[in-house]
């Protein structure tokens, strides 16, 4: 009798399930899948506010109780924070997600996304999954995931809106310090009106 083994070659079971910490994301998935979550997330949250403001605004032209209008007032925003804690909780999950997939490209482990919770070195390790390649060929943390279209797509589109938004801040700080020229700033002598 001939028995066979089965070799499976390693992570055959791997599953892409882009919502889970397990795999990789090179640079454009990370962006495109990151530039998605922020409009979902944007389009939820006026949804949100329209619904929550919408109803406030019905609620408060179909009465004129002030007691009804306070309680309903109350209501309303307890509703609006709470589902403002909710949407931002799940905000944060994927953020963390996607940053962990990243750095797995990179072959690093997945804790040190802890470090986007610490102000000016978040800004370093954004930087840093924007901008370091991901290893070549499989490594600790799978094979090489290749992009969607649609994720090169939004990847790069997110990097248009990114270049744009700096330069449009660049644009508005260039104005306002022209504004604030110093030699144009009265000094005391200009207090003196005998």
């Amino acid at each position: 009798m001939q028995t066979t083994t089965q070799v499976t070659p390693p992570f055959q079971d791997l599953i892409d399930k882009p919502l889970s910490p397990n795999g990789r994301f090179n640079r454009l998935s990370y962006l495109g899948w990151t530039f998605l979550y922020s409009i979902v997330v944007t389009a939820v949250m006026v949804a949100f506010s329209l619904i929550t403001g919408g109803g406030m605004a019905i609620f408060l032209s179909a009465t004129s109780n002030a007691n009804a209008l306070e309680s309903a007032g109350f209501a309303s925003f307890g509703i609006f924070y709470i589902g403002l804690i909710i949407i931002g909780i799940l905000s944060l999950y994927f953020a963390f997600v996607f940053a962990i997939r990243r750095l797995h490209d990179v072959n690093v482990t997945g804790w040190v996304s802890l470090l986007l919770l610490i102000p000016v070195v978040n800004v370093i390790l954004y930087l840093f999954l924007i901008f370091v390649p991901g290893t070549k060929g499989p490594n600790r943390f799978g094979p090489i995931r290749p992009s969607k279209s649609w994720e090169v797509a939004l990847g790069w589109i997110y990097v248009a809106f990114i270049i744009l938004g700096i330069l449009f801040y660049g644009a508005i700080f260039g104005v306002l310090m022209n504004q604030f020229d110093p030699a144009t700033i009265p000094g005391p002598d200009s207090l003196n009106t005998v």
